[in-house]
């Protein structure tokens, strides 16, 4: 706990930073607690119990990240009451169509991850034929050349 607490300071002088660093210090001891209490329970491990907790532990690090990005607990809790539709609507300027699209692509990222979870991307890419390799490597050379942004330096160069 102290260490994610610790690695929230490090990664910037703010008290949003010590909150998201104590987030992911409490899901791992709540993860330790549960796999050691009920980790052996047959039921934690059939395919609809493993997908509800890659589910619920993508909906929780999904939390934590926006203490990562705001400035401000206000701001943070303006951005968690809108995921949650606690105030009746969403902060979002999304149309529904670009809704749906970003709720399709984060749900193939998911399954993706899902599928992939007992490999390395170096056997991934092992495994494929030189050409989809080189695809695969100028579609991602290419995006990251097409799509900068103003503000998208690498957090550790701003310190």
């Amino acid at each position: 706990m102290l260490t994610m607490v610790l690695g929230g300071l490090w990664h910037g002088a703010s008290w949003t930073f010590v909150v998201w660093g104590a987030l992911h210090g409490c899901y791992l001891v709540v993860e330790r607690i549960l796999r050691k209490g009920l980790g052996q329970r047959a039921i934690f491990h059939t395919a609809i119990a493993q997908v509800a907790i890659t589910m619920g532990t993508f909906l929780a690090v999904l939390i934590t990240w926006v203490f990562f990005r705001a400035t401000t607990f206000q701001g943070a809790f303006g951005v968690l009451r809108a995921m949650f539709y606690a105030d009746g609507h969403p902060l979002s300027v999304l149309r529904p169509a670009e809704a749906t699209l970003i709720a399709a692509v984060a749900l193939g990222l998911v399954m993706v991850h899902w599928a992939l979870r007992d490999s390395s991307i170096e056997a991934v890419f092992q495994g494929m034929p030189w050409w989809l390799r080189s695809v695969c490597l100028a579609i991602l050379s290419l995006t990251l050349l097409m799509v900068p942004g103003e503000d998208r330096a690498f957090i550790y160069f701003q310190f």
